[in-house]
């Protein structure tokens, strides 16, 4: 499953983590991207995981992190 939290020097990310992303995944503090979240989200509401992996490599990574629940590791 793969998660989204704010960027390091986003406002909330500083005042309630300390600037420190890892924290907020810990907290539990994040956006989900289930299945049904990628398939509405790309393709007209046909979205794939594929769709999502493009997203984060060619938009946004510059303002989210994505973080790997199963691996225990950004990507």
């Amino acid at each position: 499953m793969i998660i989204e939290v704010c960027k390091r020097g986003d406002p909330y990310l500083k005042e309630f983590y300390h600037n420190n992303p890892l924290e907020m995944v810990q907290a539990g503090d994040w956006l989900e991207w289930t299945p049904e979240r990628i398939k509405g989200a790309f393709n007209f509401g046909n979205g794939t995981i594929n769709d999502l992996q493009r997203f984060i490599r060619d938009n946004n990574h510059i303002h989210c992190l994505f973080y790997d629940l199963d691996k225990q590791c950004f990507i």
